[in-house]
């Protein structure tokens, strides 16, 4: 599995190397009580966190070397870029949801409340928790998704 222990130790000094440079944000202390550094610190433990385990699980399958799919790697890819470049023009809501739909789609999903319904409810939640409950302005697109975007969440 070496492509797999590649992959993690590119990922644990990605996430060590950001923590790092987490430390040069701003101190602003919000009404929860927590710092603007402390979600970025957070995702980046857990991120360094499942690196370790995927280090840990590769060496423990050494010799079992099975075929990387590197075509679903490059679609997974091409299917998160798409996303970051649609949130400019789509907002949050709406890039987030279709993302997430799409993508589920691709890794097979077909019932209905696995594609729509599971991507509706998380999208959701995530915006209460970041938008309504900590206050972070996400993306709201341009043109007509601005306008339903501004219009769902003011």
């Amino acid at each position: 599995m070496r492509s797999q222990k590649i992959i993690a130790i590119v990922l644990m000094l990605f996430s060590a190397v950001f923590f790092a440079a987490t430390f040069q944000i701003t101190v602003h202390t919000f009404a929860t009580g927590l710092s603007a550094r402390f979600w970025p610190q957070m995702m980046l433990v857990i991120l360094f966190g499942f690196a370790a385990l995927l280090y840990a699980q590769a060496r423990q399958n050494q010799g079992k070397e099975p075929q990387t799919p590197w075509r679903h790697v490059a679609i997974c890819c091409a299917f998160f870029v798409a996303y970051v470049l649609g949130l400019e023009i789509l907002g949050y809501l709406f890039a987030t949801l279709f993302f997430q739909m799409l993508f589920l789609r691709y890794l097979g999903i077909r019932s209905f409340i696995g594609c729509v319904v599971f991507p509706c409810v998380i999208t959701a939640t995530l915006i209460l928790i970041f938008v309504k409950g900590l206050g972070v302005m996400l993306p709201y697109g341009t043109g007509p998704f601005h306008a339903i975007n501004t219009t769902l969440w003011s």
